[in-house]
This record gives C-alpha cells, sequence and structure tokens, in this order.
C-alpha cells in the first residue's frame, strides 16, 4: 500500500511517490494506482479524471483525497472528450470499478455548455463500492453525481461491457447549479439502474443495523432546478429537478425494460435540500427507502404538471404497493411553493415536522406551522436559499429535545458526528434549545 502524490506544480514524467516528485495529472496516479493506494492531490486545477476497470478489495480501497487544507479543482468546464469533439466530459467517470472513494475535490463544470449531458460525477458500468465525500460539485448541466446503467457499448474497435452500480456512499457533499439545461431532466443525485453486483446487502458486510445498497448522507443540496422538458421520455414539460432521486429501481423504466428490480434498502438522512425545482427527494418506482432526519425548504420551485402540488418527499408509484418499505420519518418539511407538506403514499410517515402547507397533519406528526419558516435561527427567502444560505442560518430552534435513539432508521456509523444530524430528533442540523 502507498500513497501516491498529485500536485499543480508537478510533472507526469515524475514517479508520484513523494511530494517533492509528485505528478502533474491525477490520470497519472490513478493509472498505476494498486489496491490500499492512497492518491493525494495538493492544490491545482486538474481535467477530466477516469477510473475504468480500477479496483480495490474489501480491507484495501483506491482513495483520491485532497492534501489537508488544499481545496483541489477538477474543472471541465471547457474539456472536450477524446472520442468525440462535439461532447464534454464529465468531471469523473467511475466505469467498471470497484472499491474506489473520492474525498474533498472540487468538480467543476459549465452549467450553459453546449452539450448538455456532462455530470460531475457518474458512476456506471457494472461499479461497485464506490464512495464520493466532501466534495462541492456545481454547474454541471447533467447533474451532480449521477448512478446509472448503460447498454453493452462498440468504442473504437471494441466491446464495453453494459451496466450499472451497486453500493454507493455519498456522504458530506455539497452539490448546486446543475441540471438547468439538460433534456433528460437530471438532479442533484440520482440513483437509476442499479445491479446487484455483489451479492450482498451492507447488513452482511458491515454488520447487522445497516443493510442498504446505497446511501446519501449530509449533503448539502441547492439549486437544482430543470427549465428544458424531458423529451426523451416523451415529455413536454419539466419532470424532475430534484434534490436526490431515487429513480425506477424496482420497476424499470421504458428506457432500459430489461433491468431486473433492485430491491436493496436505500437511506437518505440528514441532508439539507433546499430550493430545488423538483421535488427535494422523489422516489419514483422504487421501493424500500428510509428518508429520515432530513431538512427539505422551498423546493417545487418549477410549475409543471409533474411537480405542481407535489410535496418537499414524495414517492410515485405506477402500479400502487402500500407495503411499499418507504419510511419519511424525523424530517422538517417547510414547503414555500405548494400548500401540500405530507405525502401519504410512503408506507410509514411519522415524527416529521411541518412548517407549512395547508393539509391535515397525520397523527404522529407535529404541527409548527404556527411558528413557520421563524423555527429557523435566520427566517430564509427564496432568494437566500437558491444563493446557498450558511447552514447556520437553517438550525431550528426547539423547545426541548433529546438524542435520537441509537440504532433507529439512520445507520449505526454515524455515530455522535453532529453534521449528520446523528443527536437530532428531527431535521438534519443540530437544533439550539430556546
Amino acid at each position: 500500500m502507498r500513497t501516491l502524490y498529485v500536485s499543480g506544480t508537478g510533472s507526469d514524467s515524475n514517479t508520484g511517490l513523494s511530494g517533492a516528485t509528485a505528478f502533474r495529472s491525477l490520470q497519472s496516479a490513478i493509472a498505476v494506482a494498486r489496491a490500499g493506494d492512497r492518491i493525494l492531490v495538493g492544490a491545482g486545477t486538474y481535467s477530466h479524471t477516469l477510473f475504468y476497470d480500477r479496483h480495490g478489495s474489501d480491507t484495501a480501497w483506491i482513495t483520491v483525497e485532497n492534501v489537508p487544507g488544499t481545496t483541489p479543482i477538477i474543472d471541465v468546464s471547457t474539456s472536450v472528450a477524446s472520442w468525440d469533439s462535439s461532447k464534454l466530459n464529465n468531471g469523473i467517470d467511475i466505469q467498471l470499478s470497484s472499491h474506489v472513494a473520492v474525498y474533498g475535490l472540487e468538480i467543476r463544470g459549465q452549467q450553459k455548455s453546449r452539450d448538455t449531458n456532462p455530470s460531475g460525477v457518474a458512476i456506471f458500468r457494472s461499479s461497485s463500492h464506490i464512495a464520493v465525500w466532501a466534495c462541492h460539485i456545481h454547474d454541471f448541466p447533467g447533474g451532480g453525481i449521477n448512478c446509472f446503467y448503460v447498454a453493452q457499448t462498440a468504442f473504437g474497435g471494441q466491446t464495453l461491457p453494459g451496466g450499472g452500480w451497486d453500493a454507493v456512499d455519498l456522504f458530506f457533499n455539497t452539490i448546486h447549479g446543475t441540471s438547468k439545461y439538460s433534456p433528460y431532466n437530471t438532479s442533484g443525485i440520482s440513483f437509476y439502474g442499479a445491479q446487484d453486483l455483489t451479492g450482498t446487502t451492507s447488513a452482511e458486510r458491515y454488520g447487522s443495523g445497516y443493510g442498504y445498497g446505497y446511501r446519501a448522507v449530509g449533503n448539502y443540496i441547492y439549486d437544482v432546478i430543470c427549465t428544458v422538458p424531458y423529451s426523451p421520455g416523451g415529455y413536454a414539460f419539466v419532470t424532475d429537478g430534484n434534490g436526490i432521486s431515487p429513480d425506477s429501481l424496482a420497476v424499470p423504466n421504458s428506457l432500459n425494460p430489461s433491468l431486473r428490480p433492485y430491491l436493496k434498502r436505500g437511506l437518505i438522512e440528514a441532508n439539507v435540500i433546499v430550493a430545488c425545482g423538483g421535488r427535494g427527494v422523489h422516489i419514483y418506482n422504487t421501493k424500500n427507502v428510509d428518508v429520515v432526519n432530513n431538512t427539505l425548504i422551498g423546493n417545487l420551485r418549477t410549475a409543471s404538471p409533474a411537480i405542481s402540488g407535489s410535496t418537499e418527499v414524495a414517492l410515485q408509484l405506477d402500479v400502487a404497493d402500500r407495503n411499499n418499505g418507504v419510511v419519511i420519518a424525523n424530517n422538517i418539511l417547510a414547503p414555500m411553493n405548494t400548500s401540500k407538506t405530507f405525502d401519504l403514499t410512503a408506507q410509514t410517515v411519522t415524527a416529521n415536522t411541518a412548517v407549512g402547507g395547508r393539509d391535515a397533519v397525520p397523527a404522529g406528526n407535529l404541527d409548527l406551522r404556527s411558528r413557520g419558516l421563524a423555527i429557523f435561527t435566520q427566517t430564509p427567502t427564496a432568494a437566500a436559499l437558491i444563493a446557498g444560505m450558511n447552514l447556520t442560518g437553517l438550525v431550528p430552534t426547539v423547545a426541548t429535545w433529546a438524542p435520537r435513539p441509537f440504532g433507529s432508521l439512520g445507520f449505526q456509523a454515524l455515530g455522535a458526528t453532529p453534521q449528520t444530524g446523528a443527536s437530532v430528533t428531527v431535521g438534519a442540523l443540530p437544533p439550539t434549545v430556546r
């Protein structure tokens, strides 16, 4: 197991084995990385990065990390794809790879790109055990972090295998300014086209109490909005621009009808999702998802038959199933663009706090509409949310609070880390007691 070094002042003719002999490009380090290698990236601006057929192991991941105190930038705002000059690159592509982690990078795109497809991080083509942590991802037309399926593809005289993804962790990222001009109607984080690539759930791998095939935890997502109709799906209007979207996992959609249902549980916990055009969390034709301890404010900005009148957290199933395994619990729901607060399609809706809307509050949930947005330490406005408020302003103030029971709906590894809201009774941020 080695540490490889990358620097904005390095050289790709170096060995990369010390800070003094750092590589210039991140790609050069990835090309020689072995299971267990740690790639430390220093200050500098870097280009499109590809993991293709790169593999760590259960006990020896390949990790890409920022040098502490620096913010390396992957900038693909003008990065032309080598295989097609009309296309621009994703920030990071992870294909046919496993046990790969990326931590602490800024990944920058161009919202007004002539190519409306690129995403900040794309995870696909049979990739599993992938982690993206603490990255700042912004200004991509194709979405922030996009997990999806592709069919077998002929490329450069070769046949590239098809495939989706499995066992993905997306933690503590900041994602904003994505999706605006994509006709595919993307979201801040999309989980689409998963496959069972591991044969196990995370419960079997990490111990009792986990049991998740994908997790989005502690992310801050804002100003994700679509303005172009979803024409590839045959729609004349916008359908998405959500904060987080598990999409067609249990019932694959018409774009990939051959996919088998993916029924491993998903976890969406402790995220702050505000000012998106679609729903804060949109679960479409997907089952077995825990949506817990999130703060959702002022989403549903887009006027559309697919969005208007929906809820901050919404479950949509084309075929009704009361035993759908979806849990919506312990969230702060603060709608500003709809009169409806509660989605009642989910199997379990409990312990949520409503600070907006006019619909009935289901038994077991809390009505704080009399306080409204004043529940937060700084009353949010639409403009402030779109611009990305400092999270200290979105801390709720409460009369009393108590730690969440250990080992509840969220996974135990969150421990007492304040950033994840692991000790909060409701919402994603630790409250201030009045």
